[in-house]
């Protein structure tokens, strides 16, 4: 039996914020939301619900932008925070590797402290500092839901995004089954997977193979001829089942990290100081963010209002552009060459090596982090106010990727319909992946329109470009226009196909990424 909150009335009065996420969706009162604190008492939830021919929406930690948790029509919300347990750390000689396993519910920051402090079980303890590198923005996000979206971050860079660190699943699908997956365990054999159960006939998936932008991506699912189960739970939003627990590849940490800040006082071919700087760089390059000129004069004005405690250091008015990188290096060798080539790099652009900020300790990374993670709240604090106006006016930001070679072309077609458009904007984010987020900040219901408008020619041009239309967010419930726009008609077929063998009456995250058709 799994614990249950009843009514829609009570949970109106005392659980609303369960029906809704970061997109600040409006969201509703289902009849019932389960806390289950296993995976069993996720799979008699299930149960249950099917028996009455219900929907669900799944809820994490609730931290998502694309409004795939927020609760528009399902009956029952499933809340998996109290799926948590004491994480067991494992040694897998075979593959040379460290992996931890936990609970769907377990939050990327006590994940983080689990590691930093040893608190896990485990039988043979690691001689080194083990991370789980990959580092969305927001720590309190639930690892659970990570996965449904393959998050990830600025260190995607170098690690790549969560799909990479899975190394085994637990899933409960829509009938209340158990599903255990390891990583190298099921593979599709001539496009097709086959499933098995008591007294059933054997039943057949076929997957077909779809072509994804050459971009980091992270819309619909991923469909290899060749693919391995477990990579079409990942990133699936939840559509095809709940993780319930996880275990997670770790690495160690490098011996010592560079923290940098370059602030550029010249006006500068943006594109090309990226590309360039990841050609030369001689150590690991994990991270590299950017900040316009834009997003500098809202910092500023938000230094000026709040002080210090902002994190935001004293901004010159020649400042037009910032850069944050982060390097792994060994040794002062490796310094020693990191500090030529990014003198020699700045040199090229007529920048001032005293134009820069340096840490090496986790305590500078902290304070660094404050500094960039100053600006989306500076963002959401102007939204906030103008809605006292506009009750109904949003925050749009975009979540597109292109290639390297077409950083500089999306950059100048941004910049020139942005400042055409008169709507006040910032652009920041993970440039290193060719992956900025546009924040548009409109100041009437006339101004939403048009930012709307915007981002629908943002996304065709982003195709055209073969880049992606989702990043990092995944589709959720507010992004399945550009969801259409980035795939044809049989690659949208052939993701339905999926979704209907294991939930064929589109119970698990209605309106995610699908609108069921109506027959």
């Amino acid at each position: 039996k799994c614990p249950v909150i009843e009514g829609k009335q009570r949970i109106s009065e005392s659980y609303l914020k369960y029906t809704v996420d970061e997109s600040k969706m409006q969201g509703s009162a289902p009849d019932r939301i389960y806390f289950p604190t296993n995976t069993l008492e996720t799979a008699a939830a299930m149960i249950e619900i099917a028996s009455r021919q219900e929907n669900i929406t799944i809820s994490g930690s609730r931290t998502g932008i694309s409004g795939g948790a927020v609760n528009l029509t399902s009956e029952n919300i499933i809340s998996l925070e109290k799926i948590t347990f004491i994480p067991e750390i494992t040694w897998c000689k075979t593959k040379n590797s460290w992996s931890i396993k936990a609970g769907a519910g377990t939050t990327l920051e006590e994940l983080r402290k689990t590691l930093i402090n040893k608190d896990y079980i485990t039988k043979k303890k690691p001689e080194v500092e083990l991370i789980y590198p990959v580092d969305p923005t927001e720590t309190s996000a639930s690892i659970g839901g990570t996965i449904a979206t393959n998050a990830s971050g600025a260190r995607t860079l170098f690690y790549g995004p969560t799909r990479k660190w899975v190394k085994s699943l637990t899933i409960v699908l829509i009938n209340g089954q158990i599903m255990k997956l390891q990583r190298g365990q099921y593979i599709a054999e001539n496009g097709e997977f086959k499933f098995s159960e008591k007294n059933k006939p054997t039943r057949c998936l076929k997957i077909c193979d779809i072509a994804y932008p050459e971009t980091k991506h992270v819309a619909g699912y991923n469909l290899k001829h060749d693919m391995d189960l477990i990579d079409l739970f990942i990133g699936s939003e939840g559509t095809l089942g709940i993780i319930t627990e996880f275990e997670l590849f770790l690495t160690p940490v490098f011996p010592q990290t560079l923290y940098l800040y370059i602030f550029c006082d010249q006006k500068i071919n943006v594109a090309k100081f990226v590309t360039e700087i990841k050609d030369q760089f001689p150590t690991p390059l994990l991270a590299l963010e950017y900040m316009d000129s834009n997003s500098i004069e809202l910092l500023k004005e938000h230094r000026k209002e709040y002080g210090e405690s902002t994190g935001i250091p004293e901004l010159n008015d020649s400042i037009s552009n910032i850069f944050y990188l982060e390097s792994g290096f060994k040794n002062d060798i490796q310094l020693d060459e990191i500090e030529k080539k990014i003198s020699g790099h700045l040199n090229s652009f007529n920048i001032s090596t005293d134009l820069t900020w340096a840490g090496f300790s986790e305590n500078d990374s902290q304070i660094m982090k404050k500094f960039r993670h100053a600006l989306p709240e500076k963002v959401n604090s102007i939204i906030s106010e103008r809605k006292r106006t506009f009750p109904n006016l949003t925050k749009i930001g975009t979540d597109m990727a292109v290639s390297d070679d077409n950083l500089y072309e999306i950059l100048e077609y941004y910049h020139e319909e942005l400042n055409k458009s008169g709507i006040e904007y910032v652009i920041f984010g993970h440039i290193g992946n060719g992956h900025v987020h546009i924040n548009f900040l409109p100041q009437t219901m006339e101004e939403i329109d048009k930012a709307r408008k915007l981002y629908k020619n943002f996304a065709k041009k982003i195709v055209s470009l073969g880049g992606s239309v989702s990043a990092e967010h995944g589709i959720g419930k507010l992004k399945k226009v550009f969801f259409i726009s980035q795939f044809s008609e049989k690659n949208i077929t052939s993701m339905t196909s999926v979704k209907i063998f294991f939930d064929p009456e589109y119970q698990l995250n209605p309106n995610v990424i699908f609108v069921k058709k109506k027959p």
